[in-house]
This record gives C-alpha cells, sequence and structure tokens, in this order.
C-alpha cells in the first residue's frame, strides 16, 4: 500500500511537470521575439514556427497516449522531458527558420504534447481515487497559470541578461533537472497493484477499438465539440 504521505509529493511531481510543459508553452512568444531580434528573421516565418508547433502539439498528444498504452505513462513523461531538453540545446545553434522549426517547431513542441494534462493526470490517477480525482485534477490544471506566471520572467530575464543562446541552454537544463521526477512518477506506476493487474488487458486492447470506444461515447462526442468551438 502507498504511504499516505506519497500523495502530496505526487501531485507536487505532477504540478512541477504540467507547470514546466504550460510555462514553456505560454511564453513562445518571448522566445521566438528574441530569436526574430537575433537571427534577423521575419515576424512571418516566426509566426509559421509558431503555427507548426500548435498543430504538432495538438497531433503529438494522441500519438504519445498510444506510446503511454503500449509502454506507460511515465515512459511518456520521460520522453517529452528528453525532447524539451534536446529542443532547446539545438534551438541556441539555430539561426534560420527552418532550424527553428525543427527545434522549436517540432521538438519542443513535442516534449510539451508529451507533457500534456491528460498524460501527467493518467500517470498519478491511479493512486488518487474517485473521491479526490476532481479536486486534484484543479490543483494540477492551476499549476498550468503559476508555471506560466514563474517561467515568463525568468526566461525574459535569462534573455535580456545572457543572450538567447545561454538562456535556452539553461532552459534544457531545467528539463533536465526535472528528469528524476519523471523515473520517480514512472516507478511509483509500475509498483501500483491496480496499474499492475490492468496492464495486461489495456495491452490486449487495440488502438482502433479504443477509438471506437471512445467515438461511440456520447461524453467524448460533446467533449470534441466543445473544444472545436
Amino acid at each position: 500500500m502507498m504511504k499516505k504521505r506519497t500523495l502530496p509529493l505526487m501531485i507536487i511531481a505532477a504540478c512541477l511537470l504540467f507547470g514546466l510543459s504550460l510555462g514553456v508553452r505560454m511564453n513562445y512568444g518571448i522566445i521566438l521575439n528574441a530569436f526574430a531580434d537575433h537571427a534577423g528573421l521575419m515576424y512571418s516565418k516566426i509566426s509559421l514556427v509558431v503555427a507548426i508547433g500548435e498543430l504538432v502539439y495538438g497531433f503529438t498528444q494522441p500519438a504519445f497516449g498510444v506510446l503511454a498504452l503500449k509502454k506507460s505513462n511515465g515512459f511518456v513523461l520521460k520522453v517529452g522531458l528528453i525532447l524539451l531538453a534536446g529542443g532547446f540545446i539545438l534551438s541556441a545553434f539555430s539561426r534560420s527558420a527552418l532550424l527553428l522549426t525543427l527545434t522549436l517547431g517540432i521538438l519542443v513542441s513535442s516534449g510539451t504534447g508529451a507533457l500534456c494534462f491528460g498524460m501527467i493526470m493518467g500517470t498519478i490517477s491511479p493512486f488518487v481515487g474517485k473521491s479526490k480525482a476532481a479536486a486534484v485534477s484543479g490543483i494540477v490544471n492551476a499549476s498550468s497559470g503559476i508555471g506560466s506566471s514563474v517561467m515568463s520572467p525568468v526566461v525574459e530575464n535569462l534573455i535580456s541578461g545572457l543572450g538567447i543562446t545561454k538562456a535556452m541552454l539553461i532552459l534544457s537544463l531545467l528539463a533536465l533537472i526535472f528528469l528524476p521526477i519523471a523515473f520517480w512518477l514512472s516507478g511509483m506506476g509500475r509498483h501500483h497493484d491496480v496499474e499492475e493487474s490492468d496492464r495486461g488487458e489495456i495491452h490486449n486492447v487495440s488502438v482502433t477499438e479504443r477509438l471506437k470506444e471512445a467515438v461511440s461515447s456520447r461524453t467524448y462526442r460533446y467533449l470534441m465539440i466543445g473544444f472545436g468551438t
């Protein structure tokens, strides 16, 4: 059985990961504006990087969901942090629209897609229980605003004080510092009794069957309509 004090630690860990993910996403403007000034890129090209990043963020979430079914949610969280770190490191030396698209538009956006709300909540939800799920969900969701508020001055001060290259390298270090949190959450998931008992059943269900199940759910359809609106 999990000790009672472990759950608050898991919630804090989830908040830190989601805060980092949304903190990065919500401060793309600061980062890309700095690249535009540093590399002399037109804002139309920077806007294209942002647009591609938004599409990548959306498309990678279901792809990582499939990967989580095959591996685990914790595995995807680790992949996300590695993608974030790698994208920041490579972007530090990117001076063209193409390279920025590959690094910030694809790698970093894929990393934030892997660290999405559903993936993080799916990692800790087996430990939360139905009675606390709504409250914990609200707490983790609120961390996105806190993360964005904290990251905004941090990113801006790093860029203005050290330059865009060093700022990106420091952000990559931040992502790597968070990596042990993902390893810890992944380890907790592997030892959870409920998850172990369900793992075989989860792996035996194909992705196509899960998609059919989702589409046949009225709740899912309403959520999709609401999101599309």
